[in-house]
């Protein structure tokens, strides 16, 4: 009778999860039917644009156009743009500038344009839209003092999903050891950090004429900083860190194995193998933002482990039709249920600790709200005995 029983509220589960599906199809269309969590997503503050001059990231010359003609952004319209493409959470990251300078002055304004950053996001977004929202949290690097006190602020205060770093600041690349206080805080707290691309070393934002940077090179940022991570040893230093990739890793899926042997194969430099390479690139998560083509997919596929792929939008600054098109590469790719599953929200729940409150089953509708069950935030460095 138990069995029975068992099987009769899994059958009525999956009838219950099947009309709700079948009546948002009708009145809505598919994409209003809410599940994925969007771990790569961002937000322009319009009022850090207009107060903070040219302490902007959007007055520097590195940056591009395309993350320019993001600035009318609002929270309006990504609400909007979520609820049409079936997004249900979206965990954001404000792009900042680098320091201008070294100076105290400037350390002092980088850290309170950060705090303010970080407490914009948790007030306007995560508190305004329940549910709706969550963030990574903005430092202060190469100020690696500032940073740890921003992340220990904003972990606890502000209870952010986790940390955002650029692949390198001023050149100097995620690994360095000048970064190891920081990385060892945020071990302590197990601490999930996201890796995206900000300024190319050096002065311009074109590695060819006139082609914007995050076209092509700014991924191998991201790749150069992932590589720089184990061959510090800074991965296996700090093994309670969670790294997420940007855009898939940049190429790694692709050359990945080329990289291993090379410097795994009596490499002159390193004494990490080929096989610790691999090992710790396959400890990464990585999102698969504007990475899922008919190309690109099957052989991110098989070289990254099922349970460490996310979803990512690029919301605002990829144009929405490109955001549409790699949707629709995804959605037609085939894979198992639990697989997409896993892709669209189950990992990022996982990672982020995540619990989905009256979820059935596979899927679940634009009702179901998210509480969050983090670790607890409470130690600090001072506090060791």
């Amino acid at each position: 009778m138990e069995r029975i029983s068992s099987r009769r509220r899994q059958w009525l589960r999956s009838c219950k999860s099947f009309v709700v599906f079948f009546i948002c199809w009708e009145k809505f269309g598919l994409e209003s039917y809410a599940y994925l969590i969007d771990l790569h997503s961002h937000v322009v503050l319009q009022d850090l644009i207009n107060e903070s001059g040219t302490r902007t990231c959007f007055e520097n010359p590195r940056v591009s156009v395309q993350q320019f003609s993001s600035a009318g952004w609002n929270p309006a319209d990504q609400v909007a743009f979520m609820d049409q493409h079936g997004i249900r959470t979206s965990v954001v990251s404000c792009l900042r500038c680098e320091l201008n300078d070294t100076s105290p002055s400037s350390i002092l304004e980088e850290r309170l344009l950060a705090r303010r950053i970080n407490e914009l996001l948790y007030r306007e977004l995560v508190l305004k839209y329940p549910g709706r929202f969550q963030f990574w949290a903005s430092l202060t690097l190469p100020d690696v003092e500032g940073a740890i006190a921003e992340a220990i602020y904003a972990l606890d205060t502000l209870k952010a999903a986790g940390i955002v770093l650029s692949a390198n600041s001023y050149g100097v690349y995620l690994g360095d050891p000048s970064f190891d206080p920081l990385f060892e805080v945020l071990n302590n707290y197990s601490a999930v950090v996201f890796i995206h691309f900000f300024n190319l070393p050096g002065s311009s934002k074109y590695g060819l004429p006139n082609v914007p940077y995050e076209a092509m090179d700014a991924v191998m940022d991201t790749a150069r900083a992932a590589l720089n991570l184990i061959i510090t040893n800074t991965t296996r230093k700090y093994p309670q860190v969670s790294f997420v990739l940007a855009h898939a890793g940049g190429f790694w899926p692709f050359i990945a194995y080329r990289v291993a042997y090379l410097l795994g194969y009596e490499s002159l430099f390193f004494t990490i193998s080929d096989e610790d390479i691999l090992s710790e690139l396959g400890k990464f998560y990585y999102d698969l933002t504007l990475s899922t083509s008919q190309s690109a997919l099957p052989s991110i596929l098989s070289f990254v482990q099922q349970d460490r792929v996310t979803y990512g939008s690029d919301y605002p600054h990829c144009p929405t039709r490109v955001v549409e098109k790699f949707r629709e590469a995804y959605l037609k790719f085939p894979m198992s249920v639990s697989q997409r599953n896993g892709i669209d929200f189950a990992n990022a729940e996982a990672l982020l600790n995540l619990q989905m409150v009256d979820r059935d089953d596979e899927y679940l509708p634009t009702s179901t709200a998210f509480t969050s069950t983090r670790r607890d935030h409470s130690w600090r460095p001072d506090a060791e005995t």
